[in-house]
């Protein structure tokens, strides 16, 4: 596993069996090309917030589109990251919150944990200066050779159906 803290500390390459199953910059779309390779955290936020409106008990929050008419996954994945702890098989990064048009500040951390059989990622944020909402995930831009199964396994206790 390789990651880049300087480019939104996503994982840039997981070789699995010598095959790389993380899709690379180099084949990232045109369009907003950030938001199209690795696998990077989605905070504060993940999903789209309509016209990056957030409604608080403040008043309306309004943050910068990042996509036509929609604020997109957060504001983590194409700024740097900080490493704060490393070892052989797993790094700790964080990421300020505030400067980035993030009106709560905060923090995001997270981990990645690598081992023979297993990636395990944590994310969390905290440290807000005021009440405000958080919603956290990873993107992954998973490759697939032809034809080849894939399986994921996620530990959840809860799901929320949204279709």
């Amino acid at each position: 596993m390789r990651i880049d803290p300087a480019d939104g500390g996503r994982i840039v390459s997981l070789l699995i069996a010598g095959v790389e199953r993380i899709l690379p910059k180099a084949r990232a779309r045109a369009r907003a090309p950030a938001l199209y390779w690795g696998c990077y955290p989605m905070v504060p936020w993940a999903g789209r917030l309509s016209e990056g409106r957030i409604p608080t008990s403040d008043g309306e929050v309004r943050l910068e589109p990042n996509l036509p008419r929609s604020a997109i996954h957060g504001l983590g994945f194409d700024k740097g990251w900080e490493i704060v702890e490393r070892s052989a098989s797993a790094v700790t990064m964080t990421c300020a919150l505030r400067g980035l048009g993030w009106p709560f500040g905060g923090r995001a951390r997270q981990t990645l944990k690598l081992d023979v059989r297993s990636l395990e990622l944590e994310l969390e944020v905290g440290g807000y200066t005021r009440p405000g909402p958080a919603g956290l995930g990873w993107h992954p831009w998973f490759t697939r050779p032809h034809g080849a199964e894939v399986r994921l396994c996620v530990d959840a206790t809860e799901v929320l159906v949204l279709d």
